[in-house]
């Protein structure tokens, strides 16, 4: 998983042929191959592309050049994106080069962010203080809607709390997510009033989200016709963005093959990953219902957090 606070020995490298431009991958930061010489390499990644990159070889015990592009560089694990180039050992760089890395480092890298979904409530010295917790907690989604069809008032006063609580400023963001009364056993509205009812709910409590992301969860009884489900939800997404969010749909390959077979009418949406593997990254992710990547993983579920917090943990590279 990418890493995103330890830190090692610092790593003193040359870069040049810098062309191409790395954004993601798995993998081993740095190895040393002998004594006096430590390599960077650019990490095992999803998509290759043309790039020389040198890596060891666990099992010859060997250096060995390969290729590959869209990949993120780590040096001292942190990440490095966009960038690009070779990535040559040496044993001794001028101190010069090396601050003139660290600036580069400082500009381009991009960051691991950690948030987290309850339907429990949770105070804004709470948000306050995740946001300053080990790992920081950067986002939060509350939900607006139950499942039953009813809008969910603790949802909506967790989003204002989490907004007072310093989770709206600069990368911090603050979403909320929609469980919509589908089951054939209860008397449920229409696709479109219950988007309606959430956010109207949520504008009445003086809330304010980014992004309204529905949720697909085959456990919530779906009716078993997949054409009518696409219809929900196309009909849903259409009323939360006529209300000014942007919208989501939270769900998992297995989910989404349920609902709604392999429809991929929803892909212009952002994709929030259910695959509880204890994995903080997009490893194992495989394409389904259109998308090829998701935005947000949820990696756990009913963790207890810090701050006397409990919750689901989600996930994303920004």
């Amino acid at each position: 998983m990418p890493y995103c606070g330890s830190r090692r020995k610092p790593a003193v490298i040359f870069l040049n042929s810098i062309s191409y431009e790395i954004d993601r991958s798995r993998g081993k930061s740095l190895s040393d191959f002998n004594s006096n010489k430590v390599v960077v390499d650019f990490r095992d990644s999803f998509n290759c592309n043309p790039l020389p990159y040198y890596r060891r070889d666990e099992e010859r015990d060997e250096e060995r050049t390969m290729s590959c592009s869209q990949g993120r560089v780590l040096v001292e694990h942190a990440q490095l994106s966009p960038f690009s180039g070779e990535a040559i050992a040496v044993e001794q760089i001028m101190y010069a080069l090396f601050a003139l890395f660290l600036l580069l480092l400082a500009k381009f890298s991009s960051g691991c962010q950690y948030g987290f979904d309850t339907t429990a409530a949770v105070s804004s010295d709470a948000f306050s203080c995740l946001k300053n917790s080990n790992p920081a907690y950067t986002f939060f989604l509350g939900r607006l809607l139950q499942s039953d069809g009813s809008v969910d008032n603790t949802g909506v006063q967790n989003i204002v709390n989490a907004r007072a609580g310093g989770l709206a400023e600069g990368t911090y963001l603050v979403d909320g997510y929609l469980s919509p009364c589908v089951s054939a056993n209860e008397s449920c509205k229409s696709a479109t009033d219950q988007a309606a009812d959430a956010i109207n709910n949520l504008n009445q409590g003086g809330g304010k989200i980014g992004r309204g992301w529905i949720q697909v969860l085959a456990k919530d009884n779906w009716p078993a016709i997949q054409t009518s489900n696409q219809q929900f939800i196309t009909a849903m997404a259409s009323q939360i963005s006529a209300q000014g969010a942007q919208v989501g749909i939270q769900t998992s390959e297995s989910d989404w093959s349920t609902v709604v077979g392999n429809w991929t009418g929803a892909s212009q949406y952002q994709l929030w990953w259910v695959e509880i593997n204890g994995i903080a990254d997009y490893i194992g992710f495989q394409s389904f219902g259109g998308w090829t990547r998701p935005a947000i993983h949820q990696f756990n579920a009913n963790q207890a957090l810090s701050c006397s917090v409990a919750g689901n943990q989600n996930w994303f590279f920004s």
